[in-house]
């Protein structure tokens, strides 16, 4: 009995590890590479602590000439459990090769979508990692040196630079970041938040003088119920003193919120019309045959999207349904962001307005002098 209990918690053990998320770490040593006296113990150590965690690791794999990298390295990968690959250097892009053929295989044996790490700044992975981040699901973490182009970076979910696992940089903690947020905020509401009256409400800590959270008496009430007799020692709080009037935290930062929607949709319902003043509806990419009305007025579509022209079925859009009138996704954010913008008089227009001054300042001077000529 003893061991066929052992032997299903065996067989739960390797079935939980099964149901992890797969993790394979591909390096590109030839590229990426370590400085000289550097430890790969930290490094690797970084990599799997912060990109591998609690889930499996199917495999760390090193692809490179042996005979070319350092003894010491190559001992200290082999100790690391890292598998290293040896690949004739003879031949240009050899090793590039033969790390892509090991991530299509990750992709391939895989039966659900895992984590690629490719520690890599060779844009000769870019189609590779754009097909297994978009046609097959998989999560890619990049970690790239200084030359890595932008191209293969947008390739991945999320990118590191080298220098920062090499050198043991991590995150900002957590706590700290919280802490600034929460700063921001406060100074954003304090800027933002006005009573009834108009006047700017401060910021206030928790204290015992009894306050109540006036909210409580409008409509939809206080975020934290805070009511004439309900305590509220030990929660922040805004206070306009001309008034009197308290806000909780919560009802503060909700009415902060509440105006920058309100603020958006009233630029939103300024763009988002065709000409005869109809708005225009979201609609999803599909293969309607639309083309971007946009293409027929000054500045073209930004999409190109004429009628017989480029295709327009991969791309969401804005339509007018009782005017025929389309605009594609691109076109309507140009719109959106032109309203928006406040209008700058121009460098013409201020030239121009220079010019006049002085053209005037010069007649008076003119009409001057000849009064005074004629009176002499």
């Amino acid at each position: 009995m003893a061991g066929l209990a052992s032997f299903k918690e065996m067989k739960r053990e390797t079935q939980y590890l099964v149901n992890k998320k797969k993790v394979y770490v591909f390096w590109d040593i030839e590229n990426v590479r370590p400085k000289k006296n550097s430890n790969a113990l930290s490094f690797v150590g970084n990599v799997r602590n912060r990109f591998v965690g609690d889930l499996f690791e199917a495999g760390f794999i090193v692809v490179c000439d042996v005979r070319k990298e350092p003894k010491e390295l190559v001992d200290q990968l082999n100790e690391l459990q890292v598998q290293v690959q040896h690949v004739s250097g003879d031949k240009k892009n050899t090793s590039d090769e033969v790390l892509r053929q090991e991530m299509r295989r990750f992709v391939d044996m895989t039966t659900e979508p895992g984590r690629i790490v490719l520690i890599s700044g060779d844009s000769d992975f870019s189609a590779d990692l754009h097909s297994f981040r978009y046609r097959k699901g998989f999560e890619i973490i990049l970690i790239h040196n200084s030359q890595a182009k932008p191209a293969l970076i947008q390739c991945a979910n999320k990118s590191v630079p080298f220098e920062n696992i090499a050198s043991g940089i991590k995150e900002q903690n957590a706590k700290e970041d919280g802490a600034k947020a929460k700063e921001k905020d406060i100074q954003k509401t304090q800027n933002q938040l006005k009573c009834k009256q108009g006047h700017k409400m401060l910021s206030h800590k928790p204290d015992k003088s009894g306050w109540y959270c006036d909210s409580s008496s409008v409509k939809g009430g206080c975020k934290r119920g805070l009511a004439g007799n309900s305590n509220s020692a030990n929660i922040p709080y805004h206070v306009c003193k001309q008034c009197s009037y308290f806000l909780c935290d919560k009802c503060a930062n909700n009415k902060v919120t509440s105006k920058k929607t309100e603020i958006l949709n009233k630029l939103t319902e300024l763009v988002i019309k065709c000409k005869k003043g109809h708005k225009l509806v979201s609609r999803k990419s599909n293969n309607s045959g639309w083309f971007c009305d946009g293409s027929c007025e000054p500045g073209g579509c930004k999409r190109a999207l004429t009628l017989g022209g480029n295709s327009s079925s991969k791309f969401s859009y804005y339509r007018c349904e009782p005017c025929d009138y389309d605009l594609c996704d691109l076109c309507f954010e140009h719109r959106k962001s032109k309203s928006t913008t406040r209008s700058e008089p121009n460098s013409k227009e201020k030239n121009n307005t220079k010019e006049k001054n002085n053209t005037k300042e010069k007649n008076n001077t003119k009409e001057k002098n000849n009064t005074k000529e004629k009176n002499n």
